[in-house]
């Protein structure tokens, strides 16, 4: 057969086998390479003259090259596609091959052909595309903030480690599920609306959240959402992250490499004329690229499908490439629809049968420069979220014993990367020296037991300390460290915040002393490691002033606080040459003696604090007199525990103020005795409840614009057979101290739920029935469960039911308490907080309770209108109850005057002496029935 230009196809073959940039070997049925080209000299790294005459079934070793050729021989077809090391130059690269089987004409195979391409470099492509995504997972799971996306449909596709600690499950458990799935519909709904403005809106939004986590601790968060985007800008859902934006976005697919044979390949081959650049043949793989069949392929130029030459351009390449011999260039092609696409060229020029030709392999860069470009796109995504996060990466070879920094890492270790040397020196010469052991012994013990390393040290950057967050892991083979890849950011900021928080826990921050919570844990430690050194004595002293409420009320609360400062530095200089002090709330100090050998080093300390305020308070040119109750309890002859020893002298101190005040007291045995009376009077608190000595009185609580009853609030009464009548403020706190304050709450609730049914069901009563409950009864894990089962009981609508829980009562436990209000919410019975105003409740916190009512503390009502300071708090409360949309009871009403101030203001609920003292329940019928007729 011939070409039109008569080149016999023969000689043809032989050029293309000669020149072309694959690697191509023959090879008889023994496995003996019988003839070879430059090209696959060059991917093994050995001469044509070697390889010639090379017994491959002997001497190769890779089984799966073996087993490709064994099948050309044996099925006509073999491939292989892998790592190929030479036997002979042990030269490694990454190959993809094709082996095809020649027969005879008897149909027999008697030889073999291979075609060999070196795809390395397009392999290192893909290592390095997979190791950035690595990278990015790393990124994604050390920042300390929730990250997380889901689809269009609300279901999540990742998270990460911070997101798995909000829902406290595995990311695996997480995925394809959607928000209902973890939390409350209200909760649901709020995500979902925010994810529906961002796909409508196309565009980032930001908003503030209230998150619950799965261990029950709660964060407002700053929730940043943005669109999800596929490589082709389609939004496909909704990426969330916590104050920064870290868009993750997906690596693109790997590089999907080409196969090339001769004929078949997918290579094109061209056939150029040197001088006019026509083009007089194309294989079927160059037909292919161009869309153009052969006869219209071979009716055109290399001017007609590449638009970057053009006929003087043509001259200039064409005596280049004639003194170089060969040419390698990027140019584009253009298809037949007109479609240009970017293409490598490798070009020689023959000299055949005395004419010089131009041979031209080209090769679509297509999909190599899509991933080029989608490499630098993550390599991009890496810089701007590392700067944004302000983490950095780094990776140590131990074979090359190197670092390799991220710009980020070096701007945080404060490094020059032109001028360091990426060794183990200057990265720990960056490290402070007080901790450079550490992190050293640290690091090889990851090492040893080959578990991942995290640590937080400080480094020094420009003469500055900083505090930074390392984790990385080792990669091994077998037991040897290969390289370690890790992170680093800058926690300076987070551990200085750390420092105030632990301050403000631990310290009080008018006086800057030790605060009750601190006093109490540096005293249970002192006393543990006095067991076992013996010191003698340990005295506990607790300090208050007398009648100090009245400076408060008097002179407003900056001259209390100026006063308080100074005791406590007048205390402080007493007490610390034998011990250490501490405020214990309000007006309440405390003080350790740790240095004494008889208790009466103790009562010589206490006559200096008398001493010391006799000298009154000079506060803004006025003259202060305050003298001050003692209360001291003895380590051991007291109490060993800690706790105890504080509330011994807290007793103590207040027998000190029973005695007449501005004196102290040792907690004595008669104080016990005074313990075994409430013990007594607890007995008599147990027969009470079998005896049914209990009575529930009854106060109205009273609509002011109609003086009608809208409430009653239910009183417990103590008839004792021999004692009389015991007064509430003698028994309920023994009865709380107890826990006497559980059965006995069921039977008032019990006992006013049914008092209520029998008034409504004779109609004399449409209101509710108030039932206080105390802060133990809250405390209870079963407390709602135990209300639910006395309402079902009595058969008495939760609707009719109002619970009064104390705010201070509130405050002391306030996570359990809100579990336990949301509950009683759910029964729909009402909530009331009563003594509003008194328990320094936080509003932050009081926002989240589902209380209906907020009852005003009469300690604020008895002062009205006369005291400004009272009419501006309960005229702040009525504004908060308004602005929260809940209603406000005022509590204590004695006086026309305090009932005319608080129609003035608005008030519109009341109860007090005014309209009439608690009621038994006879007399409330009576009530209700005057207010009919």
């Amino acid at each position: 057969m011939l070409d039109k230009d008569g080149i016999f196809v023969e000689k043809f073959y032989d050029a293309i086998f000669d020149n072309s940039p694959l690697g191509i070997i023959h090879y008889n049925n023994q496995g003996i390479i019988t003839a070879c080209n430059s090209q696959i000299a060059q991917i093994i790294g050995v001469s044509k003259e070697k390889l010639v005459g090379f017994n491959i079934f002997k001497s190769a070793t890779n089984t799966v090259f073996l087993q490709a050729i064994k099948n050309s021989l044996e099925h006509s077809f073999g491939k292989m596609e892998g790592s190929y090391t030479s036997v002979i130059s042990h030269k490694t690269s990454h190959v993809y091959s094709l082996f095809f089987g020649i027969k005879n004409n008897l149909g027999e195979i008697e030889k073999g052909i291979g075609i060999i391409q070196d795809v390395s470099a397009i392999k290192n492509i893909q290592e390095a595309f997979y190791k950035n995504q690595t990278i990015l997972q790393n990124i994604m799971h050390s920042i300390p903030d929730l990250i997380w996306a889901k689809d269009t449909q609300g279901k999540y596709l990742t998270c990460s480690k911070r997101f798995e600690a909000l829902v406290g499950l595995k990311e695996s458990e997480i995925i394809g599920k959607n928000d209902y799935d973890f939390f409350d519909k209200n909760t649901a709904d709020a995500f979902l609306k925010y994810d529906k403005k961002v796909i409508q809106m196309n565009a980032p939004c930001i908003n503030e959240e209230n998150l619950i986590f799965a261990d029950n601790h709660e964060e407002m968060s700053e929730t940043l959402k943005s669109p999800l985007y596929d490589e082709k800008k389609n939004i496909i859902g909704v990426l969330g992250l916590a104050r920064d934006i870290t868009e993750r976005k997906r690596l693109l697919e790997a590089l999907e490499l080409n196969k090339f044979s001769i004929d078949n390949a997918n290579m094109p081959i061209y056939w150029i004329n040197h001088l006019d650049s026509s083009i007089f043949y194309a294989n079927k793989a160059a037909c292919d690229s161009l869309g153009y069949s052969f006869d219209e392929l071979t009716q055109l130029s290399v001017i007609h499908i590449d638009p970057n030459f053009t006929v003087p351009i043509w001259d200039k390449h064409s005596k280049k490439l004639y003194e170089e011999k060969e040419l390698h260039f990027e140019t584009r092609h253009i298809k037949k629809d007109g479609t240009v696409f970017p293409v490598e060229i490798f070009a020689k020029i023959l000299n055949f049968n005395g004419k010089v030709y131009n041979i031209a392999f080209s090769i679509d860069m297509t999909e190599t420069k899509k991933a080029q470009e989608s490499l630098k796109q993550s390599e991009k995504l890496l810089r701007e979220s590392q700067t944004v996060a302000n983490i950095g990466s780094w990776e140590y070879n131990f074979q090359t014993q190197k670092f390799i920094f991220s710009d980020q890492a070096y701007h945080i270790l404060g490094l020059n990367k032109k001028e360091v040397a990426l060794t183990k020196a200057p990265l720990m010469n960056c490290v402070h020296p007080e901790d450079a052991d550490d992190v050293s012994n640290a690091f090889n013990l990851s090492l040893q037991t080959k578990e991942p390393f995290e640590s937080i040290y400080r480094i020094i950057n420009d003469q500055k300390t900083l505090f930074v967050h390392v984790q990385c892991k080792t990669e091994f083979l077998v037991d040897v460290p290969l390289r370690t890849i890790g992170t680093v950011r800058d926690v300076t900021h987070e551990h200085n915040l750390s420092q105030k928080v632990e301050y403000f826990t631990n310290y009080d921050n008018l006086t800057n002393l030790p605060n009750r919570f601190f006093f109490s844990s540096k005293l249970k430690q002192l006393i543990d490691n006095t067991q076992e050194s013996h010191q003698p004595f340990i005295a506990v002293c607790f300090i208050d002033l007398d009648n100090f409420k009245y400076i408060n009320d008097t002179y407003g609360h900056s001259i209390g606080d100026e006063i308080l400062r100074e005791f406590s530095t007048r205390l402080h200089d007493i007490v610390e040459p034998k011990g250490w002090i501490a405020r214990f709330g309000g007006d309440a100090f405390t003080a350790v003696l740790e240095h004494i050998k008889k208790p009466s080093d103790a009562a010589t300390l206490a006559e200096h604090i008398l001493k010391m305020m006799r000298k009154p308070f000079v506060i803004a040119g006025e003259h202060h007199q305050i003298s001050v109750s003692i209360g001291i309890s003895l380590y051991p002859n007291d109490t060993k525990n800690a706790q105890d020893l504080i509330t011994y002298a807290d007793t103590a101190m207040h027998r000190a103020k029973e005695s007449g005040k501005n004196r102290y007291e040792f907690y004595t045995h008669e104080l016990t005795q005074a313990m075994t009376k409430k013990m007594q009077l607890l007995t008599l608190l147990d027969e009470a409840l079998v005896k049914e000595q209990f009575e529930l009185y009854y106060q109205p609580q009273i609509e002011l614009n109609t003086k009608k009853v809208i409430g009653f609030e239910a009183l417990i009464r103590w008839n004792h057979p021999t004692r009389g009548l015991i007064s509430p403020v003698e028994f309920i706190p023994i009865a709380e101290e107890s826990k006497f304050i559980i059965p006995l709450g069921k039977w008032i609730l019990k006992t006013a739920c049914l008092q209520a049914k029998e008034w409504r069901k004779e109609g004399l009563f449409k209101g509710v029935m108030a039932v206080n409950v105390s802060g133990i009864q809250l405390d209870e894990p079963n407390f709602a469960q135990s209300v639910e089962a006395i309402l079902k009981e009595v058969k008495f609508n939760p609707s009719y039911l109002e619970i009064e829980i104390t705010e201070s009562s509130l405050m002391s436990n306030s996570q359990s308490s809100l579990k336990q209000l949301k509950k009683l919410n759910a029964l729909k019975i009402r909530l009331a907080i009563d003594d509003f105003g008194t328990g320094y409740s936080s509003l932050a916190y009081l926002r989240k309770m589902p209380v209906s009512t907020l009852k005003i503390d009469q300690s604020f009502i008895k002062d009205l209108p006369k005291h400004k300071d009272a009419c501006a708090v309960v005229e702040t409360i009525l504004a908060l109850a308004t602005t929260m949309k809940k209603d406000a009871l005022a509590e204590g009403i004695e006086t026309e005057k305090q009932l005319r101030y608080l129609e003035k203001i608005n008030c519109k609920n009341a109860q007090g002496y005014f309209f009439a003292k608690p009621l038994c329940k006879s007399d409330a019928k009576a009530y209700l029935l005057k207010q009919l007729y």
